[in-house]
């Protein structure tokens, strides 16, 4: 796995150390990895810049205040996917619910961007992540050669934006409703040091990829087992695991930023599918 002899953890007191043991265990992605979400990502960055980056940027995407504002267009966005599919006979679920999560997380990152920029977008990830453990063979016709492609369009979709954003606050043209693009724009850490357009560029990669695909695969789990054994779905409703013992955004410093915003998400999907839809 990933070009080397691999450990696969999965016994909870494991996963625990590893998560937590920073001075034991460090980030190992393979360099092709690397190359496809970004140099300036989570998983290429020392632990220390980690640090900065996660505590500047992780705020807008957790917490009752900064998410209770996204609830809405959620709720929305998911009655409207589920009645949609509901009149299309028979569909690929999976695919369904990444196209939701998708929408979801562009929308909450890049605001109102045009239908084009979001089917762009979208086709470019689809590629982008069939590349990202696939062999690093840089040769047209494979995937890790299509998704290098895939990852220079999404770049410059991200920098026509991040150019047209810092543009409209040059003229004083502010929206009323500030996106996560905003926020990474003009945040800054304790020494007064904002962010370069290359790491912003990789950390909406990063956040994007993340943002759709681990929450589109855990509902999709989450229904279909669920749907599977109904005598489990009201324990499910009053289920609290023991501590420590279910790690599905990880732990310690490397617990995924978005972890508060990917359970509201599935929260709200499994609410309205489970009660409404077979």
């Amino acid at each position: 796995m990933f070009g080397n002899p691999s450990i696969i953890v999965t016994i909870p007191d494991a996963c625990r150390k590893v998560l937590s043991d920073d001075e034991g265990f460090k980030p190992g992605w393979p360099s092709s990895t690397v190359e496809l979400i970004g140099k300036n990502s989570f998983i290429s960055i020392s632990y220390e810049e980690h640090k900065r980056l996660r505590r500047i940027t992780a705020a807008p995407v957790n917490g009752h205040d900064a998410l209770s504002m996204y609830v809405p267009y959620i709720e929305e966005s998911v009655v409207s996917a589920l009645d949609r599919w509901a009149n299309m006979g028979q569909i690929e679920f999976l695919t369904q619910l990444r196209k939701l999560t998708f929408r979801i997380i562009v929308h909450i990152f890049l605001g109102a961007e045009s239908e084009q920029v979001m089917q762009a977008l979208e086709r470019n990830y689809t590629t982008l992540n069939h590349g990202v453990r696939a062999m690093a063979i840089n040769i047209p016709g494979f995937a890790y050669h299509r998704a290098l492609k895939a990852r220079k369009n999404i770049v410059a979709i991200f920098q026509s934006v991040v150019d047209e954003r810092r543009e409209r606050k040059k003229r004083n043209l502010l929206k009323s409703r500030r996106d996560m693009m905003d926020l990474l724009l003009d945040v800054e850490d304790e020494n007064g040091r904002k962010l370069k357009d290359e790491e912003i560029i990789d950390l909406l990669v990063m956040y994007l990829n993340a943002g759709h695909e681990s929450s589109g695969h855990i509902t999709m789990w989450a229904t279909i087992l669920l749907q599977a054994h109904p005598q489990f779905l009201q324990k499910a409703k009053d289920f609290t695991p023991k501590a420590g013992s279910f790690l599905p955004f990880g732990a310690g410093s490397r617990l995924c930023p978005g972890n508060d915003l990917a359970k509201l998400e599935i929260s709200i999907f499994l609410h309205y599918f489970l009660l409404n839809y077979e």
